[in-house]
């Protein structure tokens, strides 16, 4: 998906008093730019539609699971805490590009990955880096779930996701599929069904 240029005006429209002089754009997501604020924080933009399911619906249980986390490490996994959340009004600028809402949280230190990062480091170096990405991932799988679910109110994203897929597709066998998992999955008792599917890493 293209992605349009960051306007100054979405995060002004987010943050009336942001000074712009240090704010950069990390990168683009599929739902929206990740934007530096100069000021040790990031704002996430999230729009309305690009994927499947509902840029707000998404929003707020990333703002949810940021919350419940509440910037406390993973076993060494940086989190980041969670500033502000909000939605853009419908007749401001970032609302007619497309977009909803908006998420403030900590930049943790890092550096910013992407394709042309990727692409230019050794078999040997992208081999470290996905096995590191592996590691973060099963923290946050094993020791996010313990902190968050039961604590954070969150809906049962793995059932959202199997009534949602269906209406994205048009082939009677992906719909034939997501009805045979929802029917596994409503068959397994709630104990069995413990976890959370963010949908999205950084």
């Amino acid at each position: 998906m293209t992605q349009p240029a960051c306007s100054p005006d979405w995060l002004r429209e987010a943050i009336a008093d942001l000074p712009m002089k240090d704010v950069r754009v990390l990168g683009h997501g599929l739902w929206g730019p990740t934007v530096d604020l100069g000021d040790g924080t990031v704002l996430k933009l999230v729009r309305r539609r690009a994927g499947i399911g509902d840029g707000l619906e998404i929003c707020d249980n990333e703002a949810r699971v940021l919350a419940a986390l509440g910037g406390r490490p993973l076993d060494g996994v940086a989190v980041p805490r969670l500033v502000a959340r909000g939605d853009f009004a419908g007749e401001s600028r970032a609302a007619a590009a497309g977009f909803a809402a908006w998420l403030r949280m900590t930049r943790v230190a890092g550096r910013p990955i992407g394709d042309d990062w990727l692409a230019s480091r050794s078999d040997v170096e992208r081999e470290r880096f996905a096995a590191s990405y592996g590691r973060a991932l099963a923290t946050l799988r094993g020791v996010g779930t313990d902190r968050i679910v039961g604590t954070a109110g969150l809906d049962d994203r793995l059932r959202a996701l199997l009534i949602a897929l269906p209406a994205a597709s048009p082939l009677p066998s992906d719909r034939d599929l997501c009805d045979a998992f929802l029917s596994e999955l409503e068959s397994m008792p709630q104990g069995r069904r413990t976890g959370f599917v963010h949908g999205d890493a950084h």
